[in-house]
């Protein structure tokens, strides 16, 4: 039992952030006593910062070599994804709340995971290098395509900061915390080997947090008693025909690019899957004006998203490892 609810503790964290939302509305919204705001930027500075101590430089030098597996991912990501999602939102539109629509827009346009991506091929006997070159092209590269994506499909919406003010704090979150993580990497030494064991907690702790802020504010703002828990039912229902939508594409693409197996199980994981760890936290950037209070509505595909992409990545690994390869 207590194994269980370790490997899947931050699922339930997840979870649990709705009712203390509910509960402290006051103490997470904009403006409220935790300053949550604040709080948050200076968060997503900390998980970037120990993604960059993290990625491995001299795997990320062998894993640049593949420029076929690195066109793919990427287009998969920051092309093919987004224009299946605006379809699928094009033809449900009648079935979802405006920040529904919002929410499954923005889960299409985002990078693919920066860890699970490359566990998964690891686990199935993929190419690691090039899925972890990939993993941190393609959130390095969603610094400007994702709010270039979301000026795109939003802007005439209203409630988008200015791109300019918009991409130089993008930068200042993700890009430049990555960066530095990547230049005391070779210095860090015994110092990084310590402090590795509480990545995990501590970045999986400041996406809970920044999603218990998202949820305080809509509770705050009486957003749900406008739109009805029903919402929750239809953004599960999307996110699992998107997922197997996505799955089911890349994986037969995969197969018409590709001849290498260790390649294909690699282009798999990365194109198909999601971050929520950089997702949760751009969106508090991107959305932070006039859509706030409709956070957590633009969150919930996001949040369906990330534990379902996980039990069918691992229930692939589980069935392609019982043959040679996929």
């Amino acid at each position: 039992m207590l194994p269980k609810l370790r490997d899947n503790g931050f699922i339930i964290c997840l979870l649990l952030m709705v009712p203390l939302a509910w509960l402290l509305p006051e103490a997470g919204r904009t403006g409220g006593w935790l300053r949550a705001e604040y709080l948050i930027k200076a968060g997503v500075f900390v998980i970037f910062l120990m993604q960059g101590l993290s990625l491995p430089t001299e795997q990320l030098a062998r894993g640049a070599l593949n420029w076929r597996l690195h066109a793919f991912v990427q287009t998969w990501n920051f092309l093919w994804a987004p224009f299946l999602g605006l379809l699928l939102v094009t033809l449900s539109a009648p079935l979802l709340d405006s920040s529904l629509r919002t929410g499954f827009l923005y889960l299409a346009v985002l990078p693919t995971t920066v860890v699970t991506a490359m566990l998964f091929t690891g686990s199935a006997r993929g190419d690691v290098p090039g899925a972890l070159f990939n993993t941190a092209l393609s959130n390095g590269l969603a610094v400007f395509l994702v709010p270039a994506w979301c000026l795109i499909l939003f802007a005439a919406a209203g409630g988008l900061p200015p791109v300019g003010p918009m991409l130089m704090q993008l930068s200042i979150l993700i890009l430049l915390p990555m960066l530095v993580g990547q230049a005391i990497r070779p210095f860090s030494g015994r110092f990084l080997s310590i402090l590795r064991v509480w990545f995990k907690p501590l970045s999986n702790g400041i996406i809970c947090f920044a999603v218990f802020a998202a949820f305080a504010n809509s509770f705050h703002e009486a957003v749900w008693e406008r739109t009805g828990w029903a919402a929750a039912g239809t953004a599960f229902a999307g996110v699992v025909l998107f997922l197997a939508l996505v799955s089911i594409l890349v994986g037969r693409t995969a197969r018409l690019v590709m001849t290498d197996a260790e390649a294909r199980t690699a282009a798999f994981f990365c194109a198909s899957q999601k971050s929520i760890a950089t997702g949760v936290p751009m969106a508090t950037v991107i959305f932070a004006d006039g859509m706030a209070a409709e956070l957590s509505l633009i969150l919930l595909p996001l949040l369906f998203y990330h534990p379902l992409q996980l039990i069918l990545g691992s229930f692939l690994v589980d069935r392609w490892n019982r043959r040679s390869h996929p």
